[in-house]
């Protein structure tokens, strides 16, 4: 059942009025904003430049488990200080078997802790590169 706790803007949109003004739920909402918090760059919100996560910084760094683990530690250190209305469950970053060593799977796994109701947690992912043109 889609619940209507937050309001926003949630991504992604076609470029239409139609699908702009139309009621997003709770975890469109939520997902739009946990991508938006990783894909910022510190620096890019002019009145908090501390906003973000500093992952694009990654991407050119070379590919291991290292570059994994810390990867998910800055999409975790960022998403706890930044969205509050979400209790992070998972994060997986791993190398992309579509593109190994040069991207990397990223999962979320997350619940609303908005909606005590609505318990089932919410996998989004998406796959990090270089270029960002595959998000």
């Amino acid at each position: 059942m889609a619940t209507y706790n937050y309001s926003g803007l949630a991504f992604p949109w076609d470029g239409t009025l139609a699908t702009f003004v139309e009621p997003k739920n709770d975890n469109d909402v939520l997902w739009s904003s946990v991508f938006n918090i990783i894909m910022t760059f510190f620096g890019e919100r002019v009145m908090l430049p501390e906003f973000g996560s500093g992952i694009q910084g990654m991407v050119f760094e070379p590919g291991s488990d290292d570059f994994a683990s810390h990867s998910a530690e800055i999409i975790r250190t960022a998403l706890e200080t930044w969205e509050t209305r979400i209790e992070l469950l998972d994060i997986s970053v791993k190398e992309s078997t579509q593109d190994p060593g040069r991207s990397f799977d990223v999962a979320i796994t997350f619940r609303n802790v908005g909606d005590p109701v609505e318990w089932d947690p919410q996998s989004v992912g998406f796959t990090l590169t270089p270029d960002m043109q595959e998000l």
